[in-house]
C-alpha cells in the first residue's frame, strides 16, 4: 500500500511510439519471422533487426525490403537514435546545411540539445553523408556517457596506427565496452561506412534487454539481467533485478515516472529521462548513477533501504530521501549552471560549477566542498537543514534558514546568511560576512548560531479568506514528543494521509509501535508563522494531534512529522471556510500534490484551483463535507455554524480498484478484470487508445457512464488486432463519491475470429466441391467435418487410430492404424475407411496388409498407398469391390514416404522422410499400374540432395509447380528429363501452403511462427503478410474464405483470417 507523498508529484504516464520513418521509408511490420522482410532471411543481423522491426523501432521501405547491407546516412543515424531513446526536445542549431523544413532538421536539432552530436569543425552537419564508423562510435560514447581518454583498447588491431588522433578515445571507448568489434582480418576500419544492419546491431548492443511499455518487469524472485537495461517508458517498474551492465532510463520517459524496487544495477545508471516526481528508488542498490536530460527537471526519490555510492549530477535535479535510512553517499554537482536541490541525507557532496544548489528544509549533508570553478554560486539553505561541515573553495553566497556546523572558508568575498557555529578561514581570507558583519578568526563560545527562523512564502491562496482573529504563533517551537517517548532510532511511520481541520491534525500512518512519541511542526505557508501540534489521541492507525495555539488561519500549511530525533516533511490540506460575495463557503487549502477532492452536500469539487464557482452555496448549519485524500483517507465533516467551524464526523477510505488486468476474448471484445472491494457499490470502467490518456468512460445504451456491479466486464465492438488501455474506478452511493483512476492495464485484440477445436489434428483435407475442411484426431480415433461457413463441426468415431486422408468424388478416404509405423517389421496390416461425405457416414472399411503412410486417389479411383513400416518398401495401387481393396500392382518406395497425386491423375510424386539427403521420386501411372519410365521404383529428381528439402510438399492445383516446405520449387512435367527441375526458391521455408491461382497468388504459414505470407505465383516473391494469432500449422483458401489452422497457447483453433 502505497503513502502519502512527501512533497512528491502525481505519476505521468508517457509512453512514446518508436517508429523510424524518413525519406522512402514505411512501415512494414510482420509477425512472420524475419520481420516480414524479403531480403532478411539468412542475413547476420537478421535476428536483432527482425527484433527491432517486431518492437516498431525500425520500419523497411515499400517494397518488403530492408536492405541491410545499404549504407545510413548522418541523419537517418541520429533520427534512428531520436526515435530509439525517445529524444523529443529540440535544441538550436546553427549548422550551415541544415536549413529549416528538411525532413532531418528536427532530428539533428533533437540530437543537438541532447549533445551527442556537434557537427564539423566548418559549421556543417553533412546530414545526407553516409555516416563512418568512428562518427557512429563518437555518437555511441556520447550517448552512453562513456570516459573518453586512452586508446590502450585499439593497440590489438592491425590498423591501429592509421586511427584519426580525434576518434581514437570515442573508438576506445565503445571497444573497451563491446559494443564495437572488429573484422575477421584483424583490423577496426574506422572510416568504412556503416550500413543499416551495422547500425541496429549497434544500437542493440548498447540498448540491451529495453522495456518499452508502463508496467512491471520482474516477479517475486530476483533474477539477473546480463548486460545493459533500457527502459523507454513512463509508468515503468523494474522489480527484483540484478543488471550486470548499464541501467539507461532513456528520453523516452518523458516527464513520467519510473520504479527500481530492490534493483541492484553493476554498471552505471544513467538518468536521461524523467520528470520533477520521476525516479523513484526503493530498496535499490546502486553502483554509479549519472544525471543528464537534456532539458527540464528529473527528480531521484530514495526509500526504503536504497543506497546510492555515487551520483553526478550534469543537467537541473532533484535528490532527496524518504528519511535517514537512505543516503546519496557522493554526490558530484557538474551540471551547466542548473538549480540543484537537495532533500533527505547525504554524505559528501561537491558542487564543481557555477550554480545555485538548495539544501531543502530539514536536509542533513555531512560534507559540502564548493571547488575552485564554482564562483559566485549560491547555496540556499532550508529551515531545521543541517550542514555539518563545509568548505568553501570560491567565493559563494549562503542563505537561508538553515544551520552550519563548520565551515571552512578559502575564498575572498564569501557571504553567508545562515546559523553558522564554528568557522575557519584560509590563509590571507579576509573578506568574509557572516550574517552581516565581516568576520575574521574564530566566533565566539556562543558562535553566530541560531535555529528555526520562519520559513519563505509561498503563493498565497486564490482568494483571501477572512477567518477568526489568529492566535500568537510560536517564534521557534520545540515539537513536544507528547506522553510517551520515543526510542530514539525508530523510523518515523508513514503517513498515508491527513487533514487539518480547526485545531486539529489528523493523520492516518503506517503501523507503528508508538504514536504518542510524534509531533507536528506546520508552517504557515501564507503568514510565515510556526505552529506545534501535540499528540492528542489514536484510534488504530488514525492518530489526532492537537494544535498548541488553538485554532490556526485558514491557510496553506507544510508540516513536518517529527520524534525529536527524525523528520518526514508533508504538505497537508486543511479543511475551513473562505469569505467572498459577503458569504462564507467551505475551503480546502492545499499546495501539495495529491488526488484532493471534495463535495459538500451536492456540490462537487475536482479541481482545487476553482473550489467556489456558480453552482457553490454559502454554508448553512449542518452542511456535509466529505473530501478524499489520495485512495486512502476520507474526511466527513459538519458545518456548525453557531460556533463557525467544522466538526469532524469520521475518517475512512475509498480505494481504487486493485489487481486490474485485461485479456483478448475475441477479435472484438476484451474482458477487464479487478479485485473486488466489499466497499464499493459499483464500478466505472475507461478506456483508451494510449496509455497516458485521455481516459473515457464505457457508457450504457443512454449514454451515461455504465455502472458495472461485478468485479469484471467484457469490452465489445473494438477493431480488430488493436490494443486498449483500461483504467476503472470504485464509486459509494452513500458518499456519492468516485475512487481515483486505478492503474492502466492493457490488451489486444485478436486479429482474427477465433474456432476452438478441441482436438489436435493429425491430417486435413479441403472438399473441393463443398465449404467442408476435414480432419483426422489420431488421438480421439475421429473424423472431423468443419463447415467453415456455418463454422458447425461434425464428427465421426472409428475403431482405429485415423491417421491420412484425401478427398476424391464426393468420399473421404481415410488410412486407419493396427501397428505403429515400425521399420524393422516383418509383417504389415492396416485398413483404409472409405467415408460419404454428404452425410459422414463409412461406407465400408477394407483391411490391407500394408501399414498404411500416406494415401492419393487417381483416375478411375484406384487407391494408391504409402507403406510406414519396413524400410525399401511399396506403394501399392488398388482397386476397389464391394468387399475388399484389390492389389493392382506394387512398386518400390522408401518407407515413410508423403504422397501426393498429380492434378491430371496419370502421375504420384513421393518424398522420403527418414534419409538424407532428402529427394522427390515420380511415378507414371496407368490404370492402376506403374508404368515405364517409373517402373520399378519411380525415377528420382535429377539433383539428390542439391537443393533444400524439408518433408512437407505439395503440387500447385494448375499442376506446373511443386513446392517442398523447405521453399525451394521445382517444375512438374510429364517427361522425366524435364521434371522435377528446379525453378526458383522463396524467401522463407513453410509448414503449409493454399493457391489462389484466380488471384496469381499462393499463401504460406510458418512452421511454429505467426503470420500468412503472401506470394506472388508468377515470380515467387513475398508481396505482403497477413497476421494470425497463433503459431501456424496449416492454411486454407476456400474459396474466398481465407483460414489457418493454427496452435495457440496449448489450443489447436481455427483462424478466419480477414484478409
Amino acid at each position: 500500500m502505497g503513502g502519502f507523498n512527501r512533497k512528491t508529484a502525481l505519476l505521468l504516464c508517457i509512453v512514446l511510439s518508436l517508429v523510424f520513418s524518413n525519406l522512402g521509408v514505411v512501415s512494414a511490420r510482420s509477425e512472420n519471422g524475419a520481420g516480414g522482410m524479403a531480403d532478411l532471411q539468412g542475413n547476420w543481423a537478421e535476428e536483432p533487426i527482425s527484433r527491432w522491426l517486431d518492437q516498431g523501432l525500425i520500419a523497411g521501405y515499400s517494397d518488403q525490403t530492408f536492405r541491410p547491407g545499404s549504407t545510413i546516412s548522418r541523419a537517418e543515424f541520429v533520427a534512428l537514435v531520436n526515435r530509439a531513446y525517445g529524444f523529443g526536445e529540440q535544441g538550436t542549431t546553427n549548422y550551415s546545411d541544415v536549413p529549416a523544413g528538411k525532413w532531418y532538421s528536427a532530428d539533428v536539432a533533437k540530437a543537438t540539445l541532447a549533445g551527442y552530436v556537434s557537427g564539423f569543425a566548418d559549421g556543417s552537419f553533412r546530414p545526407d553523408a553516409v555516416i563512418s564508423r568512428q562518427e557512429a562510435a563518437k555518437i555511441v560514447a556520447g550517448l552512453m556517457k562513456l570516459e573518453t581518454s586512452g586508446d590502450s583498447s585499439l593497440s590489438g588491431f592491425k590498423d591501429a596506427d592509421r586511427i584519426s588522433q580525434w576518434s581514437r578515445p570515442y573508438l576506445n571507448a565503445v571497444v573497451e565496452n563491446g559494443y564495437m568489434t572488429g573484422f575477421a582480418d584483424g583490423t577496426l576500419k574506422p572510416t568504412q561506412s556503416i550500413s543499416r544492419a551495422e547500425a541496429v546491431v549497434l544500437l542493440d548492443r548498447i540498448a540491451g534487454t529495453r522495456i518499452q511499455t508502463p508496467g512491471t518487469t520482474g516477479g517475486e524472485a530476483e533474477e539477473t539481467i546480463e548486460g545493459n537495461v533500457t527502459i523507454n517508458a513512463a509508468g515503468a517498474t523494474l522489480k527484483n533485478t540484478v543488471v550486470t551492465g548499464d541501467l539507461y532510463l532513456a528520453a523516452g520517459i518523458g516527464e513520467g515516472e519510473v520504479y527500481l524496487d530492490n534493483v541492484t544495477v553493476k554498471g552505471r545508471t544513467i538518468v536521461a529521462g524523467g520528470g520533477e516526481n520521476s525516479v523513484v528508488l526503493n530498496d535499490a542498490n546502486l553502483n554509479e548513477v549519472i544525471v543528464e536530460k537534456a532539458k527540464g527537471k528529473v527528480r531521484l526519490f530514495a526509500k526504503g533501504k536504497s543506497n546510492i555510492a555515487k551520483t553526478t549530477v550534469k543537467s537541473e535535479a532533484k535528490l532527496q530521501t524518504e528519511n535517514e535510512e537512505q543516503k546519496f553517499a557522493n554526490v558530484e554537482i557538474a551540471n551547466r549552471g542548473e538549480n540543484v536541490e537537495l532533500q533527505g541525507r547525504f554524505g559528501h557532496v561537491d558542487v564543481k560549477n557555477k550554480l545555485t544548489l538548495v539544501v531543502m528544509a530539514g536536509a542533513k549533508l555531512d560534507e559540502l566542498v564548493v571547488g575552485e570553478q564554482a564562483e559566485g554560486a549560491v547555496v540556499n539553505a532550508g529551515d531545521l537543514a543541517v550542514l555539518i561541515s563545509v568548505v568553501l573553495n570560491a567565493s559563494v553566497k549562503m542563505d537561508g534558514e538553515g544551520t552550519i556546523q563548520s565551515v571552512e572558508i578559502n575564498a575572498q568575498g564569501t557571504t553567508i546568511e545562515l546559523s553558522v557555529e564554528k568557522y575557519t578561514m584560509g590563509n590571507g581570507v579576509t573578506l568574509v560576512v557572516i550574517n552581516g558583519k565581516n568576520v575574521t578568526g574564530q566566533p565566539d563560545s556562543n558562535g553566530s548560531s541560531g535555529s528555526g527562523g520562519t520559513p519563505p512564502a509561498t503563493t498565497a491562496p486564490p482568494t483571501n479568506p477572512e477567518p477568526s482573529p489568529s492566535p500568537e504563533p510560536s517564534p521557534s517551537p520545540e515539537p513536544s514528543p507528547g506522553p510517551g517517548t520515543g526510542s530514539g532510532d525508530e523510523e518515523l511511520p508513514g503517513v498515508y494521509a491527513a487533514a487539518i481541520i480547526g485545531d486539529k491534525v489528523y493523520s492516518y500512518f503506517d503501523p507503528y509501535e508508538n504514536y504518542s512519541a510524534l509531533s507536528y511542526v506546520l508552517e504557515d505557508s501564507v503568514n510565515e508563522a510556526v505552529y506545534g501540534a501535540a499528540y492528542s489521541g489514536e484510534d488504530g492507525q488514525l492518530v489526532e494531534f492537537m494544535v498548541e495555539e488553538g485554532a490556526i488561519p485558514a491557510s496553506r500549511y507544510a508540516a513536518y512529522l517529527t520524534d525529536g530525533i527524525h523528520y518526514d516533511l508533508y504538505d497537508f490540506p486543511m479543511v475551513d471556510t473562505i469569505s467572498a460575495n459577503e458569504a462564507v463557503y467551505g475551503y480546502v487549502y492545499y499546495e501539495g500534490l495529491e488526488d484532493i477532492r471534495y463535495r459538500i452536500n451536492d456540490y462537487i469539487v475536482s479541481d482545487l484551483g476553482n473550489q467556489v464557482t456558480e453552482g457553490a452555496l454559502p454554508l448553512a448549519d449542518g452542511d456535509r463535507l466529505t473530501m478524499s485524500v489520495n485512495e486512502y483517507f476520507l474526511v466527513q465533516a459538519t458545518w456548525n455554524a453557531a460556533e463557525k467551524k467544522w466538526v469532524l464526523d469520521k475518517v475512512g477510505g475509498i480505494s481504487a480498484p486493485a489487481g486490474l488486468t485485461a485479456e483478448p476474448v475475441s477479435d472484438t471484445q476484451i474482458k477487464v478484470q479487478w479485485e473486488q472491494d466489499p466497499d464499493a457499490d459499483y464500478y466505472y470502467l475507461y478506456t483508451s487508445d494510449s496509455a497516458d490518456g485521455p481516459y473515457v468512460p464505457v457508457t450504457d445504451s443512454s449514454g451515461g457512464k455504465l455502472k458495472i456491479a461485478d468485479a469484471s466486464y467484457a469490452v465489445s465492438d473494438i477493431a480488430p488486432n488493436t490494443t486498449k488501455y483500461f483504467k476503472a474506478t470504485s464509486f459509494r452511493e452513500d458518499i456519492g463519491m468516485e475512487s481515483a483512476l486505478s492503474e492502466a492495464a492493457s490488451a489486444k485484440t485478436y486479429a482474427n475470429e477465433h474456432l476452438e477445436l478441441g482436438f489436435v489434428p493429425t491430417d486435413s483435407v479441403l472438399n473441393s466441391d463443398e465449404p467442408i475442411l476435414y480432419m483426422t484426431d489420431k488421438a480421439n480415433k475421429k473424423l472431423y467435418a468443419l463447415n467453415y461457413e456455418t463454422r458447425e463441426l461434425a464428427s465421426l468415431s472409428f475403431d482405429l487410430p485415423p491417421e491420412s486422408l484425401t478427398y476424391a468424388d464426393g468420399e473421404i478416404y481415410v488410412s486407419l492404424l493396427k501397428m505403429k509405423h515400425d521399420p524393422y517389421a516383418d509383417k504389415e496390416s492396416g485398413a483404409i475407411a472409405i467415408v460419404n461425405a454428404a452425410d459422414l457416414s463409412v461406407e465400408q472399411v477394407y483391411d490391407i496388409d500394408l501399414d498404411p503412410y500416406d494415401i492419393a486417389v487417381g483416375r478411375d479411383g484406384y487407391i494408391y498407398v504409402s507403406s510406414g513400416s519396413g524400410q525399401w518398401t511399396d506403394v501399392i495401387s488398388y482397386s476397389r469391390s464391394d468387399t475388399a481393396l484389390i492389389l493392382v500392382e506394387k512398386s518400390t518406395i522408401r518407407q515413410q514416404s508423403y504422397i501426393e497425386m498429380h492434378p491430371t491423375l496419370n502421375k504420384l510424386y513421393a518424398i522420403n522422410t527418414d534419409v538424407s539427403p532428402r529427394d522427390l521420386s515420380a511415378y507414371n501411372l496407368l490404370n492402376g499400374e506403374f508404368v515405364e519410365a517409373s517402373y520399378p521404383g519411380g525415377y528420382d529428381s535429377p539433383y539428390h540432395g542439391t537443393y533444400a528439402m524439408s518433408t512437407k510438399f505439395r503440387l500447385s492445383p494448375d499442376g506446373q509447380y511443386i513446392f517442398n516446405g523447405a521453399g525451394t520449387v521445382f517444375q512438374a512435367a510429364d517427361n522425366q528429363e524435364d521434371d522435377m527441375v528446379y525453378v526458383g526458391k522463396l524467401n522463407k521455408g513453410f509448414e503449409g501452403i493454399a493457391f489462389d491461382i484466380a488471384n496469381d497468388r499462393f499463401l504460406t504459414v510458418a512452421a511454429n511462427a505467426k503470420g500468412i505470407g503472401i506470394y506472388d505465383y508468377a515470380t515467387f516473391a513475398q508481396t505482403g503478410a497477413l497476421p494470425t494469432d497463433g503459431l501456424g500449422q496449416a492454411v486454407f483458401n476456400g474459396g474466398g474464405q481465407l483460414f489457418a489452422l493454427t496452435t495457440f497457447g496449448e489450443k489447436s483453433i481455427i483462424e478466419f483470417i480477414r484478409s
